[in-house]
């Protein structure tokens, strides 16, 4: 066991969310982060599994919508200004994944999770 009984873990992060209607948003988010995202559910039973007690949970998806919309601004702003074709094929690639993850969270699909959990 890594972490002793009473010890706490803060999880702050993106996830599915259980009305997600359609695999496309977890494919289009794991391949950008080269990752697995999992739903809340999911997360609440490897918590479980791992020993640990949910002790809070509270969706700040609102909260990062103004970052998201600054990102894309600011990409549009550096892709007005940048020559380079390289780096423009990678200015539109990221506004174009921060737009999905903006629209993502505005729609609901994805939202974002401050989880404190406790090991019991």
């Amino acid at each position: 066991r890594v972490q002793s009984k009473g010890g706490h873990l803060l999880i702050s992060d993106s996830f599915l969310n259980s009305t997600a209607t359609s695999n496309e948003t977890k494919e289009i988010f794991d391949e950008y982060w080269k990752s697995d995202i999992s739903s809340e559910a999911q997360l609440a039973a490897a918590l479980r599994d791992a020993g640990y007690s949910l002790l809070h949970l509270v969706d700040t998806t609102q909260d990062q919508m103004p970052f998201w919309q600054l990102s894309i601004q600011y990409s549009t702003n550096r892709l007005g200004r940048e020559s380079e074709v390289s780096d423009r094929l990678a200015l539109i690639g990221s506004r174009q994944f921060h737009e999905f993850l903006f629209n993502s969270y505005a729609t609901r699909q994805l939202t974002y999770l401050q989880i404190l959990a406790v090991a019991v």
